[in-house]
């Protein structure tokens, strides 16, 4: 009997703080997206710039899905604890994984299949806890069911077929399950009420990553701009 109580979710009060457990939660996917960056400088061009905004637009669903249920039920007790320790340890495989999305260095496992199958992964669990949090609401999980069949399979299948190739068709693929994603539930509609509980720490890395995508982008149009300028002074000679 005391198993199973400390095995529920724990609802948050009114006057619920953020935790430590919120605050490290934070930390890892900080780190995640600061990951993005090294994905873009390894090879610098428009495509790499826009496959890392696809990247960095899966990394950042994935953490506001357990923002908005940190505003529920408690993320440093019951269930949910154990559920944000086992997103934190994978949310850092993908954090290692992120580097070599598009070009997979030779030896161990595949990259592009580690970061698809841990981002099924966070995703099924964020539902799980959605769906332990509220027995008793049929309505919620209705929305949960729908948000599985419309919004987490189809695209998880989409980025597992991109992992079969590469250059252009994977960021194809990855584009399109960006769309199937935002044309599914809303986030907000698992929003039960009041505000987010856990920290915004990765809006903070989130700000200079998006700097410096922007950055490197004006450096790749600049060079392409000189390379052409180049070009064409050498044709005319």
């Amino acid at each position: 009997m005391a198993g199973r109580e400390r095995a529920r979710m724990v609802a948050a009060g009114g006057d619920h703080k953020v935790t430590p457990a919120e605050l490290f939660f934070d930390l890892v996917f900080v780190y995640a997206i600061t990951q993005v960056t090294a994905l873009m400088a390894a090879h610098p061009s428009p495509v790499r710039v826009v496959g890392a905004m696809t990247v960095l637009a899966l990394l950042w669903w994935c953490w506001c899905a357990f923002a908005w249920l940190g505003n529920v039920v408690r993320a440093d007790s019951g269930a949910l604890f154990a559920v944000l320790v086992t997103v934190m340890t994978v949310v850092f495989v993908v954090s290692l994984a992120v580097p070599e999305v598009f070009a997979d260095a030779p030896g161990g496992l595949p990259a592009p299949v580690v970061f698809v199958v841990c981002y099924g992964l966070v995703r099924t669990l964020h539902l799980v806890s959605y769906w332990v949090s509220s027995p008793g609401d049929t309505a919620l999980r209705a929305t949960l069911r729908r948000t599985a069949l419309l919004s987490v399979a189809p695209p998880f299948v989409l980025l597992l077929m991109g992992c079969a190739y590469d250059g252009p068709p994977r960021l194809l693929l990855g584009a399109a399950a960006i769309v199937l994603r935002c044309s599914g539930p809303r986030p907000t509609a698992l929003l039960v009420g009041g505000v987010c509980c856990l920290a915004a720490g990765p809006l903070v890395a989130l700000v200079p990553a998006l700097l410096a995508m922007a950055l490197l982008a004006a450096a790749v149009t600049a060079l392409v701009t000189a390379h052409d300028h180049r070009a064409r002074a050498a044709a005319a000679g």
